[in-house]
């Protein structure tokens, strides 16, 4: 990352590299852990410090966890693990750079990936149980699938949302991106921003609909906004590439 300092630079703004004099408590970890050094702009460390976690906890999650299978429920593993992070983060604070308006952040933290892996692989065995008590089932795939078309054609959202997971991953259905598509967008048009952010990863490579990178940008930006962190790391990636923007 490169720091520019225009010649009307105040001195007093003038970049200061300084280690952080904050004190986070640690704790042992086992063997199976994985390091990341993350750098962050942000207004005050607090805000730093949840996004820098945040990003770890995604690359993290992706070393294990294939992309496809994160899209089926993405909100709701970044929602948990966040919730549990400090279960099986350390996070160690190591640097700022001070500019203008805001400061870079720089973190070192290690994740046990153990802990990570037993946490997701208990959301996954309970992802039946959707937030509407209607689509709370039991049953085999295709019996589900029968449950959320009906909420979906109905306009919920929410069951719109999954039916396009069901459509993307083959699950209850036979796998059609197009399909994924069209559910993704319905539930995208009333607000659900994991659906928004499903339907740029579809534009963005071009599954189910002509790849289209600016439209891509556009629903990632749309699910960034209500804070969704894969969306925002998306859209960051997209402005990294040139692709859209």
């Amino acid at each position: 990352m490169k720091f520019l300092i225009s010649k009307q630079t105040n001195l007093l703004h003038i970049v200061i590299l300084m280690i952080l004099a904050v004190s986070i408590p640690q704790k042992a970890f086992g063997e199976d852990t994985q390091n990341f050094t993350i750098s962050v702009e942000a207004k005050d460390f607090r805000s730093a410090l949840a996004q820098a976690e945040s990003e770890a906890l995604q690359k993290a999650i992706t070393a294990f966890l294939p992309y496809k299978e994160q899209l089926g429920y993405a909100t709701e593993i970044q929602t948990k693990i966040l919730d549990n992070s400090q279960k099986f983060t350390k996070v160690e604070p190591i640097g700022q750079l001070k500019g203008y308006d805001s400061t870079v952040y720089k973190f070192d933290i290690t994740v046990d990936m153990k802990i990570l892996k037993d946490t997701v692989d208990d959301f996954k065995s309970n992802i039946a149980d959707v937030s509407d008590e209607n689509l709370k089932v039991g049953q085999d795939d295709s019996e589900k699938v029968k449950r959320f078309r009906k909420a979906a054609d109905q306009g919920d959202p929410e069951a719109q949302f999954y039916l396009g997971v069901a459509y993307y991953n083959g699950e209850g259905v036979p796998q059609d991106y197009a399909k994924a598509a069209k559910w993704y967008r319905k539930a995208a048009d009333q607000g659900i921003p994991k659906a928004q952010l499903n339907l740029g990863y579809l534009y963005y490579n071009g599954e189910g609909v002509p790849q289209d990178y600016a439209e891509a940008v556009k629903w990632y930006r749309k699910a960034a906004d209500q804070g969704i962190p894969e969306a925002q790391f998306n859209l960051g990636v997209a402005y990294g590439n040139g692709k859209g923007v």
